[in-house]
């Protein structure tokens, strides 16, 4: 390694989360970065550069060393693997088995000599960790193993977006604070300071999950309705900023009957993520937070998830319902789950959707809610075919 004697980490994934935030903070803690990606241009335009620049939305800019770029099951990532202090994974929930299985497989060769391996997922949803060891587990079952093996969920508040000027260039934010779950460290973590440990993280994620991501769905289905491309433009449509008013009222009052804690600091998180939404300056493509529409319409996701948690509290969940209705409408043909949820809504309807292909019981107060909510979305879309 070139950079200094410092072991390296290894970071799966070098899409916008795992250059904008994951080798920013490994940078500021002076640990060599080691990439491992699927996608071949992109490994070789890393490795040939050996380094790529990062924006920040403050107008400041860091350029960002790597010891190396790999393409994945590269027999170097193996030898990497050997030293490596710490794994950091960010490859979306699509690709979490395949990379958990790829992963379990150069472990199974390298010789750790017995040391602990930590390894951080930086992925949204609540199962993620869950996933990612039942997958690890098919190439490297825990009786084959080793060396102690941690898999720690984190809570990702941090975005970065892409930029036309550089393949390589990424946009990012200022924060690089990472919250971890402290009880699934195995050993010593390397001394990362924005790694931030916290106990209790299972509530904590589903915070960050029902607020951040809850919140997003609903202003970016409504917004994609209304023809909007930015994030930011669809929170500072007054009509879908009333539903995002509601929205975070829903969420708060949810929140704090299901986990607790104060009014103040709930509202202060959801002021917080509301404050990122609308901020002009991040330029957040609302396609990038609609896709994948199934998945986020889930039960248990940051959709129908939440609306049944606030039913649950005897919460009336019409603004997030309205996100609901409006993820059922989107419309995205490059996209196989939005054809299959359009495909259903045109021939059996919004109730039998919910039902058959969502997964909401039949006789949930949820459904004639989301029906209610139809009307404000067929305004919207009438509205993106109308001259602005």
């Amino acid at each position: 390694m070139s950079r200094s004697d410092t072991l390296p980490a290894l970071v799966l994934g070098a899409g916008l989360c795992g250059r904008g935030l994951v080798g920013r903070i490994l940078t500021e803690a002076s640990i060599p970065v080691v990439f491992v990606d699927a996608d071949a241009s992109r490994v070789a335009a890393l490795e040939s550069r050996a380094e790529y620049p990062v924006a920040v939305t403050d107008g400041s800019r860091v350029v960002i060393p790597i010891a190396r770029a790999l393409p994945p099951l590269a027999p170097a990532v193996t030898s990497v693997l050997d030293t490596a202090e710490l794994v950091i994974v960010s490859v979306g929930p699509k690709n979490l088995g395949t990379v958990a299985r790829q992963l379990g497989t150069a472990l199974s060769c390298t010789d750790r000599g017995g040391r602990p391996l930590n390894v951080i997922l930086c992925e949204n949803g609540l199962d993620a960790v869950e996933r990612f060891e039942s997958s690890l587990g098919e190439t490297l079952p825990a009786e084959h193993r080793t060396f102690p093996l941690g898999v720690i969920g984190s809570i990702v508040l941090t975005s970065s977006f892409a930029s036309d000027d550089d393949p390589l260039l990424v946009v990012s934010e200022p924060e690089t604070g990472l919250p971890i779950d402290s009880a699934s460290i195995v050993g010593a973590l390397p001394r990362v300071p924005a790694l931030q440990p916290i106990d209790d993280f299972t509530s904590a994620a589903r915070r960050k999950l029902y607020t951040y991501n809850g919140a997003n769905a609903v202003i970016s289905y409504l917004g994609a309705a209304a023809g909007y491309r930015l994030l930011a433009e669809a929170a500072a449509d007054p009509r879908i900023a009333v539903i995002a008013r509601r929205v975070y009222e829903e969420i708060n009052a949810t929140l704090l009957a299901h986990f607790g804690g104060t009014r103040e600091a709930q509202s202060s998180f959801a002021d917080r993520s509301w404050r990122k939404f609308a901020d002009p300056s991040i330029a957040d493509p609302i396609a990038r937070q609609t896709r994948d529409p199934l998945r986020k319409l889930a039960p248990g996701e940051r959709l129908v998830g939440l609306a049944d948690l606030a039913l649950a509290a005897s919460i009336r969940p019409v603004g997030i319902a309205s996100g609901i209705a409006a993820a059922l409408r989107y419309d995205d043909p490059a996209d196989a789950e939005a054809v299959r949820l359009a495909r259903s809504v045109a021939e059996f309807g919004v109730k039998s959707t919910l039902v058959n292909l969502v997964g909401v019981p039949g006789d949930s107060p949820l459904i004639p809610l989301v029906a209610d909510q139809e009307e404000i979305v067929a305004s919207l879309l009438a509205s993106a075919r109308s001259p602005r």
